[in-house]
């Protein structure tokens, strides 16, 4: 289980707003008992960027490839989403938690 320590934040500097050095968070995980936590927390950034990619491959079957969706059924529409996941997911070096 990851640990915050030390983050700062002083509410009294009105300069805290324009200047983003002043803030610091630190994660701590215990290695490597928190092998996982600490993959998950390493890799938000690449889980964000699928999720941003799948919406937009939805997107664009929607809208560019919609008279075939018209004629496939839900089935097959749906392992057709799940394989382009897997695909993303081997590209960007991502894999479900154990």
């Amino acid at each position: 289980m990851y640990i915050p320590i030390g983050v700062r934040f002083d509410s009294s500097s009105p300069a805290i707003y324009n200047e983003r050095e002043n803030m610091e968070a630190i994660l701590k995980f215990d290695l490597p008992d928190d092998k996982t936590e600490f993959e998950a927390a390493t890799k938000s950034m690449d889980w964000a960027i699928l999720a941003w990619d799948i919406e937009q491959y939805i997107r664009n079957r929607l809208k560019y490839q919609s008279e075939k969706l018209d004629t496939s059924s839900a089935k097959e529409e749906l392992d057709l989403l799940r394989n382009e996941l897997h695909s993303m997911m081997e590209d960007s070096g991502l894999q479900f938690l154990p």
